[in-house]
């Protein structure tokens, strides 16, 4: 007989519990649904991986930036000086790989032809030893300087005697002793050569020509033959290698200037020009305003009329007769206890779900920290 009971019991108590939360909630039962909290916008700290001295900034605290707007600059002048430094790198390494590719001219084969001629003729010459000319010249040569050491000793001895005499200023006899040592070293160096001449070639000259014709027949070989395919893939693989520091350069380059990623609020400037910033520490932090959202908190009773995507409005004293459109795009699963920042003792042993709705303004008028009313129907206006 009491189980009949049950159902009436509950009906009862359901119905007692909605005029209860009706009376306690005179405005929502005229208005729809309220609920209120903060707007909140997750900050966007911005720091740079090259770090150094700032040496402009370019936005102010406050300012709402443009998206890839300049706001911070570091000192790059020693980057900058890399950068053109691989770059003419990567000039001279593409032309290198190009002129193999191409392979040799014409002009660079005769060259080399007629540089071979001329180093065998030197082969040739010096293993024939001198000829009959090159001996008279030497001998000619010995000949004349001999003739020119005997004119400078009677010259000499001339003066010695005036000068003894006092018949002529000593200067005299110094500038011919100077004549006579410069006639007796140009005897010196022509007996020398006169005897290279007769002896003939020594075997390390005609070795030493001998090498060099040989260089110049392998160098008129490689312009003949080409270039071999492993050299063009040495030369390729070193220019790869150059563009590849050339491309870290740039990317490091970048991070000399520090730019705006969004239509953002510049919220705290943590750097003045001139100052000294380590890599990767925080100089600027900026705020979305399209990231707007705002954390109510609902009863389990009023978490029934809310569901995920819903379409919301919402309210902020600083605009009374304009509401700004907004979407739930979270709905906590499970329940919590009222947050602490609720001031009465009553209110805060409730237990509530928390609701996450995303703002959505077309231009910038809400910001982070204004108080918002969220209302599931759309309020009027007065």
């Amino acid at each position: 007989m009491k189980k009949p009971l049950i159902p009436l019991i509950l009906l009862l108590v359901g119905t007692a519990c909605w005029t209860g939360w009706n009376y306690t909630h005179p405005e929502a039962a005229e208005r729809g649904l309220i609920a209120s909290g903060t707007l909140e916008s997750t900050p966007i700290d911005l720091a740079s991986r090259l770090g150094g001295r700032v040496t402009q900034v370019l936005a102010k605290e406050g300012q709402l930036l443009k998206k890839n707007q300049v706001l911070m600059r570091f000192d790059a002048r020693e980057l900058e000086a890399q950068t053109q430094q691989v770059q003419a790198q990567e000039k001279a390494a593409r032309a290198q790989v190009s002129l193999l590719k191409a392979g040799a001219r014409t002009e660079d084969i005769q060259g080399a032809q007629a540089a071979l001629q001329a180093a065998e003729l030197r082969v040739s010459e010096l293993k024939s030893g001198s000829r009959r000319a090159e001996k008279e010249r030497a001998g000619a040569e010995v000949a004349n300087r001999l003739s020119q050491v005997e004119l400078a000793e009677k010259e000499y001895a001339r003066l010695a005697e005036l000068v003894a005499h006092s018949a002529v200023p000593s200067q005299k006899l110094d500038q011919a002793r100077q004549a006579l040592q410069s006639a007796q070293s140009g005897l010196l160096q022509a007996q020398k050569n006169q005897e290279l001449v007769l002896e003939g070639s020594r075997s390390e000259e005609i070795a030493i020509a001998s090498q060099q014709a040989r260089q110049q027949r392998a160098q008129l070989n490689k312009l003949q033959n080409g270039v071999r395919p492993q050299e063009i893939q040495v030369a390729e693989a070193n220019l790869k290698q150059i563009q590849a520091q050339a491309e870290q350069l740039r990317v490091r380059l970048q991070e000399a200037s520090i730019l705006s990623p969004c239509s953002c609020l510049l919220s705290v400037l943590g750097a003045e020009q001139g100052e000294l910033v380590s890599a990767g520490s925080p100089v600027l932090t900026l705020l979305d305003p399209e990231d707007l959202w705002v954390k109510v908190y609902l009863s389990p009773l009023e978490l029934k009329q809310v569901q995920l995507n819903q379409k919301v409005w919402l309210r902020v004293d600083a605009w009374p007769k304009q509401s700004f459109a907004g979407q739930v795009v979270y709905i906590s699963a499970t329940a919590e206890f009222t947050p602490r920042n609720i001031q009465t003792r009553e209110e805060r042993i409730h237990q509530v779900f928390a609701i996450k709705v995303a703002v959505r303004q077309s231009e910038p008028k809400l910001f982070a920290g204004m108080p918002v009313d969220v209302h599931w129907e759309k309020p009027p206006y007065e």
